[in-house]
């Protein structure tokens, strides 16, 4: 997934050093334009391509603790995309440039943990009718 920085990423919340910059480029410009001030001319438009995979390398401590947590998890084989997620949302809950984003992540973490720490078979509504019935009949 690559993700391209500037100003627009800047007012999502991302504060690296490309989106800062055109941030401040924009503000500097917008200050001179209302004071009737020359405005520089905009510079060339380059595109900046982030790997994501070089954005969490490191295993921090939720990334660690959610691996250990889906080790245990029923269902965690059978749908590696929810546990895909679930370590996504782990490694922004351990990356500090994402203070905005963590307790949404934390909340969807909770729910996809909670997903898959559900048992695997899935149950009709049916079945779980007659597991009922079963179970006042042998009283």
């Amino acid at each position: 997934m690559t993700l391209e920085h500037g100003r627009t990423r800047y007012t999502r919340g991302c504060r690296c050093g490309v989106c800062k910059g055109a941030e401040r480029d924009y503000q500097r410009n917008r200050y001179r334009r209302q004071r009737g001030l020359p405005v520089d001319p905009p510079a060339p438009w380059k595109p900046t391509v982030v790997n994501s995979s070089s954005i969490s390398s490191p295993e921090g401590r939720v990334v660690a603790a959610v691996r250990d947590e889906l080790g245990a998890a029923p269902a965690a084989a059978k749908r590696p995309g929810l546990t895909a997620v679930a370590l996504a949302l782990a490694a922004i809950l351990d990356d500090s440039t994402h203070v905005r984003t963590q307790p949404a992540a934390a909340r969807q973490l909770a729910a996809i943990l909670g997903t898959l720490s559900k048992p695997t078979q899935p149950r009709g509504k049916l079945a779980v009718v007659k597991s009922m019935t079963n179970q006042r009949t042998t009283h």
